[in-house]
């Protein structure tokens, strides 16, 4: 009897059926690994940017801090408030009292205030921050100002330390002058938005 091999026969199906199905599971994790991958790189550079964000919208708003009789600058390791003319919210230039406190116990955010509102939560580019105040001297104080008479209203200097970094993540001057202007006429930080 003769036999005719046209296609294939039912065991070799199920075969290629399997090998086909095995194939398409590997593709399938493949991308579904590439995919996770690509997720996290993606979170992991928004809080990288995140990050870079808030330090610079801090840097700024050191370097253009005040010295302001109604509202002077006060300062510890966990946070400080003052008078700047770059705020976060406001347009540069508009002298807003400002209040930086970092996240309690560890925690990694910093909240921001502007005019005693809402706070304004920002990410920490790290944990157990600290704020240290450099006189015209470099010496280093915890706060400020460190006794009342012998120092300018402004330190010289606001440094963000990490625990465990080696340098600080930042350390910023302070542009303007340091003690307040005789004429306090120019503007009022006592207002309201």
């Amino acid at each position: 009897m003769k036999r005719h091999t046209h296609g294939f026969t039912l065991l070799e199906t199920i075969v290629a059926l399997a090998i086909s199905m095995m194939v398409v599971t590997i593709v399938f994790q493949s991308l579904r690994v590439f995919s996770l991958a690509r997720e996290r790189v993606a979170a992991t550079g928004a809080t990288v940017d995140r990050n870079q964000l808030t330090l610079a919208w801090m840097r700024d708003s050191v370097a253009s801090l005040l010295a302001v009789d109604k509202k002077p600058f006060k300062g510890n390791a966990s946070g400080w408030s003052g008078t700047t003319a770059n705020a976060v919210l406001q347009a540069a230039g508009i002298p807003v009292p400002v209040h930086w406190q970092l996240g309690q116990n560890g925690a990694p955010a910093i909240d921001y205030r502007e005019w005693n509102g809402p706070a304004l939560v920002l990410p920490a580019p790290a944990r157990e921050l600290r704020f240290a105040y450099l006189d015209a001297k470099g010496a280093v104080h915890s706060h400020w100002p460190p006794r009342l008479g012998e120092f300018p209203d402004l330190p010289a200097a606001i440094a963000l330390e990490a625990r465990g970094h080696a340098a600080p993540l930042f350390v910023v001057a302070i542009i303007g002058q340091k003690k307040p202007l005789t004429d306090q006429g120019a503007f009022d930080t006592e207002g309201d938005l």
